[in-house]
């Protein structure tokens, strides 16, 4: 018998106040509180969600105008949110999310990254849990 140790040591697990984002099937997109912090937003500020053309399942939250963006409104936990069902439905399908799932929860990267002036944060895909 070969045993495998399930502990808090063992297992990894996002920390409760991580910075996270969910995408629900019904087009809900929340912005934890954490993530709210590090990204500096507040409601009524608008974001725009970018996939990588050349890795379909790299996805990236930035700050933009309200000509192209989403605007941003809060809830009773510091949490922000907006909708769009076609966002969470390109972010499904890059994914391989099954239609029988009804959202997904995904890790923030806690820094962001630069692309030409840009400042992109890195939604971690990988880290995508079913919900």
């Amino acid at each position: 018998m070969k045993l495998k140790r399930l502990n808090r040591q063992t297992l990894k697990s996002a920390p409760r106040h991580a910075a996270r984002i969910r995408f629900n099937k019904s087009g809900a997109i929340t912005l934890s509180a954490q993530t709210v912090i590090n990204m500096q937003l507040k409601a009524g500020d608008y974001i725009e969600i970018l996939q990588d053309e050349e890795n379909a399942a790299d996805f990236f939250i930035t700050r933009c105008t309200p000509d192209k963006g989403f605007e941003l409104r809060g809830n009773a936990s510091r949490q922000l949110m907006m909708n769009s069902a076609s966002v969470v439905t390109k972010i499904f399908e890059a994914l391989k999310i099954t239609s029988g799932q009804k959202s997904i929860i995904c890790q923030m990267a806690k820094e962001y990254i630069f692309e030409g002036k840009e400042r992109l944060w890195p939604i971690i895909t990988s880290s995508a849990k079913l919900v």
